[in-house]
């Protein structure tokens, strides 16, 4: 289409006339903006509000408040004429492709025009419940969308993002708000972040790309800590937000994306993922751009600076790779809804033996109600088992197990179910016993298991697990059997370990624990921890360990914005193990209460550790590793530190702490005495506006600090930035 009639032209001329007296009329108005505060805490905090690079998207979102206080969402197409809104994509410079063994691109199905968004009947809009729609110019705005009696948040008990429950938080792009938000964002597909342009397929493996710079660099032996932000093995139907979380102690140079062999994307900086909420290495994968619905397999190089080794993360999905992180992101599209996705219901009132699994005739146990999708269409892959209010059962298994190969099944609260009246409190023998099982939105209190065989992966989504009490011996997950397991957006109370060998947990909380929150994790990102305390039990308590085989070695681990509170245990303990390469801790606070309380690294070798922008309160760091190498302690608040250690690698760094036995203070341009915390009472760790804290790194080690607020050098030390910043 190269013009536009100008009829349709008078027409949409027409319609954006009206939109704005609706917008104007109607009693409140929330438009998204470019400019975006990601502080998420209930208490005051900074009015700094985060300027993001000017956006080119080619959509902006416009929330509309109706009379009778519900919500409407539109994605729009901005002021930018129709035609070059139909254009295909505009990607960025990618350089050279290093990616070897990609198979050739057909000519022929390049030129293929893309899926138009507008069309002879008019523009397509997005809604966050009714997905893709056709607006027409005589389907007005009045008329057609305000019209509708739905709300754009239907709240945490049924956040939803489509109008098909299988597509929840599975790609539509609806970001639910919280229960203190006005409704969320919609994650439009925004020429802001590099896209992606899948290939036809990989030829064959990508190779490990050697060392970059001079090997007498410092740095040149230090591998980059790099891991996906994503579950693998989603189904997405929309523009989908990508994320690599990656840290090096020369830096990033940039993390290289191409998905089936297509061509690489670099990205150099970090960015604000909206759908995870972290600032991170981002891209986005439009599904509606594949020729047909299926797996796509994305590999990655993230590169570091001046010198060091690239992390390759490329490979398939086993135990081993699980552990390095080392492996491909596939992801199932579904643009075209090509994909089978069953559904079934079950029902405190239901029967596993008379029930069909519809919503009037439900099944009573979900593995039952998943075994027979398995029955009647071969496998369960993708399927969904809706629970209304009431107790249910994690298993027990029976034969014949349900296959979920590659492709999560998902237990859900049935919409408009409370998830707190939706429970899971009893562990049947063997637990589900199925490859991919997901829990959304559900409360759990019971211990979940599963068998040895096959290799099984857990992902719990919204969940609040809620244990019997910090000194009953409980944790949710029978972790040693599991292949991986993933948290995101959970909370942990009245348990004695949180989130133990978590493949990933992200934007989760824990409180009232009796012993680790994090023990043998790999990824952790935007956690919070309230009251650790073993009591009078025999427990060794820690915010973050890691111990286990004496000749262990564990390599790519990264605790990224973590803030711990009321911690009578250790910090960070790593013990009984061989070796630990490439691990950071990155805008890390944690604030001990009880005495003797201490963080320590003891009797191990250790290569390329970064410690950035971490506060240690009311307790020693204590060094007692073997060996170290490729180390960086920098922009870090020390309430002690302790031990045998150089000052090499330490940087800009304060100490509380001096003049008690056994203090050191190692490293350049170094601060000491009372930090002049803003507000330490109410566990505000802020720079106040005299505090020695501020100005002082012009290197920055992360690009915001703990609630997402940019920096900019000179930043100041510690895991937060001053409230009052304009970092």
């Amino acid at each position: 289409m190269s013009t536009l009639p100008n009829l349709l032209t008078r027409r949409l001329t027409r319609t954006a006339a009206l939109l704005i007296l609706v917008i104007t009329s109607t009693s409140a108005l929330a438009q998204k903006s470019d400019t975006k505060d990601h502080r998420s805490s209930s208490k005051t905090q900074s009015t700094k509000v985060v300027t993001k690079a000017p956006t080119l998207s080619r959509y902006e979102t416009i929330r509309i408040s109706k009379p009778d206080g519900s919500v409407v969402t539109l994605r729009v197409p901005r002021s930018n004429p129709l035609p070059q809104i139909a254009k295909r994509p505009v990607y960025r410079d990618i350089g050279t492709p290093t990616h070897a063994n990609r198979l050739p691109r057909d000519p022929v199905a390049q030129d293929q025009p893309l899926p138009m968004l507008h069309g002879q009947q008019g523009i397509m809009i997005s809604h966050p419940v009714l997905g893709r729609y056709p607006l027409t110019i005589e389907n007005t705005f009045t008329n057609t969308l305000l019209s509708a009696s739905l709300t754009a948040r239907v709240g945490d008990n049924a956040a939803v993002a489509g109008d098909d429950p299988t597509e929840w938080r599975t790609g539509r792009g609806w970001a639910p708000g919280s229960e203190k938000e006005d409704g969320g964002d919609y994650l439009s597909d925004s020429t802001e972040f590099a896209m992606l342009e899948p290939g036809l397929g990989w030829g064959g493996q990508t190779e490990d790309p050697p060392p970059v710079g001079d090997d007498s660099k410092p740095g040149y032996e230090a591998t980059v800590i790099a891991r996906w932000d994503i579950v693998p093995f989603q189904t997405i139907s929309e523009p989908f937000h990508i994320g690599v979380v990656a840290f090096h102690v020369n830096g990033i140079d940039y993390v290289e994306f191409a998905a089936n062999g297509g061509e690489p994307v670099r990205v150099h900086e970090m960015q604000f993922n909206p759908r995870t909420k972290v600032w991170e290495y981002t891209v986005v994968l439009d599904p509606s751009v594949m020729p047909n619905d299926g797996l796509v397999e994305i590999r990655a190089i993230a590169y570091p600076k001046v010198a060091g080794a690239p992390r390759l993360l490329a490979g398939e999905f086993d135990a081993e790779a699980v552990a390095s992180g080392e492996h491909s992101l596939s992801l199932w599209t579904n643009a075209y809804g090509t994909l089978p996705q069953e559904v079934v219901w079950c029902s405190p009132s239901g029967s596993d033996e008379t029930g069909d699994g519809s919503k009037g005739n439900p099944f009573r146990n979900p593995y039952k109600a998943l075994q027979s999708i398995g029955n009647s269409k071969g496998n369960a892959r993708g399927a969904l088992c809706l629970l209304e209010e009431g107790t249910y059962s994690w298993g027990p298994y029976s034969h014949p197990r349900f296959d979920t190969e590659n492709r999560w099944a998902t237990i859900a609260a049935a919409p408009g179910a409370n998830k707190e009246n939706v429970i899971i409190d009893t562990n049947g023998s063997s637990g589900m016993r199925t490859q991919f099982i997901r829990v959304f939105n559900c409360t759990i209190t019971t211990q979940l298991a599963t068998a040895s065989s096959p290799a099984a992966s857990v992902w719990l989504d919204n969940c609040d697990i809620i244990g019997p009490g910090r000194y009953d011996d409980y944790q949710i997950l029978y972790a040693q059997n599991w292949l991986s397991v993933y948290f995101t957006d959970c909370s942990v109370t009245d348990a004695t370990n949180a989130y133990d060998t978590a493949t990933m947990a992200r934007n989760v909380t824990a409180e009232r624990l009796g012993s680790d929150a994090f023990s043998r994790s790999k990824l952790v990102i935007n956690a919070t921890v309230n009251d650790i305390d073993a009591g009078n039990t025999s427990y060794h308590p820690d915010l973050f360990q890691i111990s286990g085989a004496s000749d262990a070695v564990w390599d790519n681990i990264l605790l990224y914005n973590v803030f711990g509170t009321n911690v009578n245990a250790q910090g960070l303990f790593v013990d009984d193990v061989a070796e630990v390469n490439n691990i950071a801790f990155v805008n890390v606070c944690i604030q001990v209460t009880g005495p003797g309380s201490k963080s320590q690294l003891k009797d191990i070798s250790i290569n390329h550790m970064l410690l950035w922008n971490t506060t240690l309160i009311d307790q020693p760091f204590v060094w007692r590793a073997g060996s170290t190498r490729n180390l960086s302690v920098r922009g870090g608040v020390w309430q002690k530190m302790e031990g045998t250690i150089s000052s090499d690698g330490f940087e800009s760094n304060h100490y509380i702490e001096t003049d008690t036995y056994g203090a050191l203070t190692p490293g350049t341009d170094i601060s000491d005495g009372d930090p002049m915390f803003n507000n330490p009472d109410i566990f505000d760790f802020s720079p106040a506006p005299d505090s020695p804290l501020r100005n002082r790194l012009n290197l920055l080690s992360t690009i915001a600090d703990f609630h997402g607020t940019e920096r900019e050098t000179p930043a100041s030390l510690g895991a937060f930035a001053p409230l009052d910043s304009t970092e």
